[in-house]
């Protein structure tokens, strides 16, 4: 009887220990394919819209969805 607690334990165990090893690695590899020169601050990562000074995400080309603009 002991025998099978600790196996259904340890099974349980494994389990979340593998579910949190995926998401782990889900991460650090978005953070690896952004590039190591945009893990600045997210002050560098935020523009500011030049009609209507709301903090947009620095793109290629930048959209504000307020102001239907793109800069």
């Amino acid at each position: 009887m002991p025998i099978i607690i600790v196996l259904l334990l340890t099974g349980f165990m494994m389990f979340l220990s593998f579910k949190y090893m995926t998401r782990s690695l889900n991460m650090g590899s978005r953070i690896f394919s952004r590039g190591f020169s945009s893990l600045g601050s997210e002050e560098d990562q935020r523009v500011t819209c030049p009609n209507c000074g709301r903090q947009v995400r620095r793109t290629d080309n930048p959209y504000c969805s307020r102001c239907n603009t793109s800069f």
